[in-house]
């Protein structure tokens, strides 16, 4: 379902990055579209990296329970940027009506 929901927002997102821009512009925005999802994906793949082991700084090494808690505290946490990520989807500006193109 997480798969599903991030592909139905991407492609919103993704638009939205280039409404207006001129056919000149087009290439620059798509390099810095993609440094900074690579960017932001080893960002957020080293945060989450940090949070799970912090939860298993205090465990037993013999301790399934202890580690399944974190593991679901770890994606407890993943669910919680994807939400935060959602805010901003929200507040993308509406260009349902209007008829853009690259061409213009």
């Amino acid at each position: 379902m997480r798969g599903a929901g991030l592909g139905a927002v991407l492609l919103p997102v993704m638009a939205t990055a280039y409404t207006g821009l001129s056919r000149e512009e087009v290439p620059h925005v798509s390099s810095m579209t993609r440094i900074l999802q690579q960017i932001g994906g080893a960002f957020g793949a080293s945060v989450l990296a940090i949070i799970l082991q912090s939860q298993f700084g205090s465990l037993h090494a013999a301790d399934i329970a202890a580690r399944n808690t974190a593991f679901n505290h770890t994606f407890m946490w993943t669910t919680v940027f994807t939400a935060i990520s959602l805010i901003f989807v929200v507040i993308l500006p509406n260009q349902a009506g209007e008829n853009h193109s690259l061409s213009e």
